[in-house]
């Protein structure tokens, strides 16, 4: 097998503080995403310390981790993996030693003793953690005593015995010639790799040759306390590449701003759209935030050393000054005067900003349209990963100028997810919005998939590992960032099933919520909105594909939705109950026998095989449409008193609603839109029609005209129907006057 060791890499020493720069290894920083998965290349890079140490019986290990995606997707998907022992000499696999990893499915340890034939694993966990985070942990294992505890970001994550953790270090030797932060080694638990290596950074590890307390493990993976470890200690690891392709560099990252910074926000430049602040806002809520907005000088300085990331040098948004070296970063910021005149406010929080670098003569007092905060970065390039501030400038601006569109979101990364696709695709369906280091922007799929705009192209371009010979495009706009329902074209993608047979797709992107529904062209709004006859997207598109009601192709609207018992063999007639009320008696006629009746009949029951979509909490705004009042089944009840036997039917005049009751489910991810769909056996079916209808009734009229009357309404159901039918009254109630010409109505009732 080809390995090849080489050059050192030292790290130098220093005590780690608040205020200080940390140097991080970077593994696989240059590898292309695009290529496919290899099992017996060396398609990855790995960095290790060959210097021989002694394995306590009783150690902590701590170390900080920024994994940016899962790899082994086909398998058990791993984010992040350290390893130390002693390897075979063909670096096939650890003759002695142990692995600590994240794996999807939450943390694990494996250790493996020289006479063992594999790997014991512990579970530590089942905790997720999402990649492009930094994650803070320390690992206590006593081998002693059979005790196994982890801490993660200044939490207690799993305290555990383990008898098999003990049996481990009785046979342990312990002499180790490795420490290989970020790799392993094994086809015994690699499947089909015998190198496991990492995409991403990490750094500050440490082994101590003790037990670390509970105060101090909350304290190192909480970034408040730094400890230089007695076994290993990062600032004296004397790294080796193992690799043939030269993908990994190293970085020097502040511990305050980079390594230990609380992520309670997440910035986004969207390096291609100089525009206009209204569509900057539109813009930050298709990516699920906000315009970005400050209070402090600390958060200015803050969105400051964004701005000047190297990454967006070619964006649209850097521009260079002629002559002078410098580039140009320009910006809307979310503050505004437009309320009071001189008293600058954020617009997210609504609170008084307190720094406003102004330049001489600005703001302009002029009331009316310079009401809007820009801000304005020159710079200088000082290396590849640094630039250098030289100026910066809070300006007032209209709101219709042109500047490049800045977002905040409440979260450490912005997720992006794919609907449209079946579940066996061979593309991810969750993503990461970045700007790359070309500029460009782009979507990283947190298993396999990369997602890219090509400038020179115009069109993006979607690969997946699983198969490098594949690639989907797509022409939407680089300004649009793919977020919507956009077309996809399938046909140079050779081995996905979900796209074999239809090559040309409309897929959504989405960075919505799950409460939210994404509109066309990317925006966010809450789905109570969506199909409530008022247009909440910018493009109208919540009130598309409005459908309210779900039938199977074999419903029987003449068939009553009763419930059978298959192991009983009994059914359920289905409950049917019902309101009468009497809006007015128009007309009795004693001689004919009759009387004329205004009434209105409320019938409620539930149809369990029926779904609904995305109902609402006002009964009102889930009402039928006609053509799907038509299809359903109604309780088919006779009016028995009326000449030809008059029937309760579903028609134009019907009004039908459905009465939110239940939960609801969401639709699947291979649904283009989302849909919050109700079951029919939870949530009710009220059906209400006004009637005016003349009865049958037998007057005595020997006392007249001292003479009490009793008229009736008597509804029936038909004779075939009476067993899979329970109707059952409910109330009645009386509008109309009950005081008439030559009668008092003075009694009403719904009997059974």
């Amino acid at each position: 097998m080809l390995f090849i060791l080489s050059f050192l890499i030292f790290i130098s020493s220093f005590n780690a503080g608040e205020g200080q720069m940390i140097k991080a290894m970077y593994l696989n920083k240059n590898f292309d995403l695009r290529n496919a998965f290899c099992a017996d290349c060396l398609d990855f890079e790995c960095i290790l310390d060959r210097r021989p140490y002694k394995l306590p019986k009783q150690f902590t290990l701590c170390y900080r981790m920024f994994p940016i995606v899962f790899q082994n997707p086909e398998f058990d998907p791993w984010s992040y993996v350290l390893s130390f022992g002693r390897l075979k000499p063909d670096f096939s696999d650890y003759e002695e030693g142990f692995l600590f990893g994240r794996w999807e499915t939450g943390p694990w340890l494996a250790f493996k003793t020289k006479n063992s034939t594999g790997y014991g694993w512990a579970s530590m966990g089942t905790n997720p953690r999402d990649p492009s985070i930094w994650q803070h942990a320390c690992l206590m294992v006593d081998m002693i005593n059979g005790r196994l505890k982890l801490y993660e970001d200044g939490e207690l994550s799993k305290d555990t015995p383990s008898e098999a953790i003990k049996e481990f270090g009785d046979n342990l030797i312990g002499d180790f010639d490795v420490s290989a932060p970020g790799c392993t080694w094994g086809n015994s638990y690699t499947y089909l790799y015998n190198i496991l290596s990492m995409y991403g950074k990490i750094t500050d590890v440490q082994m101590f040759g003790r037990l670390l307390s509970d105060q101090d493990m909350m304290d190192i993976t909480g970034c408040k306390k730094f400890m230089s470890g007695d076994v290993l200690s990062w600032d004296t690891f004397q790294f080796e590449y193992y690799g043939n392709r030269n993908f990994t560099d190293s970085e020097l990252l502040s511990i305050k701003d980079d390594v230990c910074a609380k992520k309670e926000k997440t910035f986004h430049l969207v390096p291609s759209l100089n525009t206009y602040l209204p569509n900057t806002v539109r813009m930050c809520n298709k990516l699920s935030g906000r315009t970005v907005s400050y209070n402090t000088k600390g958060e200015l300085d803050e969105i400051l050393r964004f701005l000047t990331d190297p990454r967006f040098k070619e964006t649209s948004c850097a521009i260079k000054m002629a002559n002078t070296g410098k580039t140009r970063m320009s910006t809307w910021l979310g503050g505004s005067d437009a309320e009071v005149e001189g008293r600058w406010i954020n617009e997210n929080n609504q609170l008084e900003i307190e720094h406003l670098p102004f330049p001489q003569g600005r703001p302009y007092p002029d009331g009316v349209l310079y009401n809007y905060l820009t801000i304005l970065v020159d710079y200088r390039v000082f290396n590849e990963t640094e630039n250098v501030i030289v100026d910066v400038t809070i300006e007032d601006n209209v709101y219709n100028q042109f500047f490049c569109a800045l977002c905040e979101t409440d979260s450490p990364v912005s997720k992006v997810y794919v609907r449209g696709l079946c579940p066996e695709t061979i593309f991810d369906t969750e993503y990461l919005f970045k700007v790359n280091d070309k500029s460009q922007a782009s979507l990283l799929g947190t298993m396999s998939s990369l997602i890219v705009y090509d400038k020179e192209k115009g069109s993006w371009f979607w690969y997946t590992r699983r198969d490098n010979t594949s690639v989907a495009t797509s022409l939407a706009p680089e300004s649009s960032l793919l977020l919507g329902v956009w077309t996809i074209d399938f046909s140079k993608v050779n081995t996905d099933p979900c796209t074999k047979d239809q090559p040309i797709q409309k897929i959504k992107f989405s960075t919505c919520g799950e409460s939210q529904f994404t509109c066309n062209d990317g925006q966010c709004i809450d789905i109570e909105n969506r199909c409530d006859q008022t247009s909440n997207c910018d493009d109208e598109s919540d009130e598309d594909n409005c459908q309210m009601i779900y039938q199977k192709d074999n419903y029987k609207k003449t068939v009553a939705p009763f419930l059978y018992d298959v192991e009983t063999d009994t059914t359920t007639p289905v409950k049917v109950t019902l309101t009468f009320t009497i809006q007015d008696i128009l007309e009795i006629k004693e001689i004919d026998h009759i009387y004329v009746l205004k009434f209105t009949v409320l019938m409620e029951w539930y149809d369990f095989r029926l779904l609904y979509y995305n109902l609402k909490s006002d009964t009102t705004a889930n009402a039928l449409t006609t053509n799907e009042v038509v299809k359903l089944w109604i309780p088919f009840v006779v009016f028995e008193n009326t000449e030809n036997n008059e029937a309760i039917i579903g028609d134009s005049r019907s009004e039908v609603n459905i009465r939110r009751e239940g939960s609801f489910s969401k639709s699947l991810p291979e649904i283009v839109e989302e849909t919050n769909i109700y079951k029919g056996l939870e949530n009710k079916i009220l059906f209400q029609q006004i009637y005016t209808k003349t009865f049958k009734c037998e007057y005595q009229l020997q006392l007249y005209p001292f003479d009490s009357q009793i008229c009736t309404v008597r509804m029936i159901i038909r004779r075939f129907e009476k067993s899979n039918i329970d109707l059952t009254p409910k109330q009645i109630f009386m509008e109309g006057e009950t005081v008439l010409t030559q009668y008092i109505v003075s009694y009403w009732t719904l009997d059974y």
